[in-house]
């Protein structure tokens, strides 16, 4: 039985550059935590702290034996709800989700107008994108989401405006009403896929995973080569604190020359060294 894992709990915060997308039923929806949303979906800006609640609620009747004991329960409801509170209630684009897209004309600019009447809400495409501790991304999607409630509007001098929205899923042709997406970050590739030194056998034999070399020449100069195994990283290499472009030559002292090769993609960094006796 594994023990108790306090690295498994976790809050969320919201992806920057948004959180809350909303599209039409015709999007392509997304099967997994990273890949970017298709163009349909419209990022619904900024949410109140309360963030993102899910509520799956389960109603059961108690099937009774004569003498009142409880003999069987029945599931006979499972609803699936979400809610959120969009404050960028002068976002164009946050007016046509809570009032519908033919309810809206104009922009703040020019002005902007809003008719507001009993037409039915749309379903749509919901997806809410968050990041968990540790940088692991989390996505909820929620292929046919309607909005069922609005809740009250408050206008003050203390508070943002909001509309509380509560979205109701319903089920897809398998029978989901929501799913759920989790990846942890891609560790980015620091490795070389090679390194040499014309004239010179490295000791141990090169491998991607070992960053400790020795090696001995006799000659003042080698070509120096590093190679990253991914071609979005970047290569430094010096010798000593001289820097050595990969495919040129490094000028040796007499007794013990230091060679780091060091690796950078994105924030993550590799070095390898080789120290270079010359004799």
């Amino acid at each position: 039985m594994a023990n108790n894992n306090a690295g498994q709990v976790t809050a969320g915060k919201p992806k920057l550059g948004g959180s809350v997308f909303r599209a039409p039923l015709t999007a392509t929806l997304p099967t997994d935590a990273v890949t970017a949303l298709a163009v349909d979906f419209v990022n619904q800006g900024y949410c109140s702290d309360e963030g993102f609640k899910n509520n799956m609620g389960i109603t059961t009747e108690n099937v009774k034996a004569w003498g009142g004991d409880v003999v069987l329960t029945t599931q006979t409801e499972k609803t699936d709800t979400f809610t959120v509170t969009l404050i960028e209630t002068m976002n164009a684009d946050v007016l046509k989700t809570v009032f519908g897209e033919s309810r809206i004309s104009g922009t703040l600019e020019s002005g902007l107008a809003v008719q507001v009447n009993s037409e039915e809400q749309v379903e749509s495409v919901w997806v809410c994108d968050m990041v968990l501790k540790g940088n692991i991304a989390k996505r909820v999607v929620i292929p046919y989401g309607k909005i069922t409630a609005i809740g009250e509007v408050t206008y003050n001098d203390s508070g943002a405006v909001g509309y509380a929205l509560t979205i109701s899923a319903r089920p897809d042709a398998s029978g989901n009403t929501h799913y759920e997406y989790l990846k942890a970050p891609t560790v980015p590739d620091t490795t070389l896929s090679a390194l040499s030194i014309t004239g010179c056998t490295l000791s141990p034999t090169f491998a991607a995973g070992t960053t400790s070399y020795t090696t001995t020449t006799t000659s003042a100069t080698n070509v120096i080569t590093a190679t990253a195994t991914d071609n979005e990283a970047t290569v430094v290499i010096k010798n000593g604190t001289t820097t050595v472009t990969s495919g040129n030559a490094a000028t040796w002292s007499a007794g013990s020359n230091t060679v780091t090769v060091t690796v950078t993609n994105g924030n993550a960094t590799k070095t390898y060294t080789v120290t270079v006796t010359k004799s």
